[in-house]
């Protein structure tokens, strides 16, 4: 991935992430900003992180909503969802 900073016709600063095969994956959200500085600011926060952290598996239990959970009950009872079992 590589991350363009560019200064728009409306004269505000932006960055745009693209893939290796060239398509835009992520935007400043179009909000712009007033100078060179702040928008690589904002970049190196966003991008210069580290890309795995270690996390344990209470920690991404607690992130699960109850939409996800109750999905994972549903497709339980119907026997769908994942595996190789049928729908019911």
């Amino acid at each position: 991935m590589r991350v363009e900073v560019y200064k728009r016709l409306d004269r505000r600063w932006a960055w745009r992430a693209l893939a290796t095969n060239g398509r835009i994956v992520a935007t400043d959200g179009s909000q712009g900003y007033e100078n060179r500085g702040d928008c690589l600011k904002m970049v190196k926060k966003i991008f210069n992180r580290p890309r795995f952290i270690p996390v344990s598996y209470t920690h991404l239990r607690a992130h699960e909503t109850y939409i996800t959970i109750s999905y994972s009950v549903f497709c339980l009872k119907k026997g769908g969802g994942g595996g190789g079992g049928g729908g019911g």
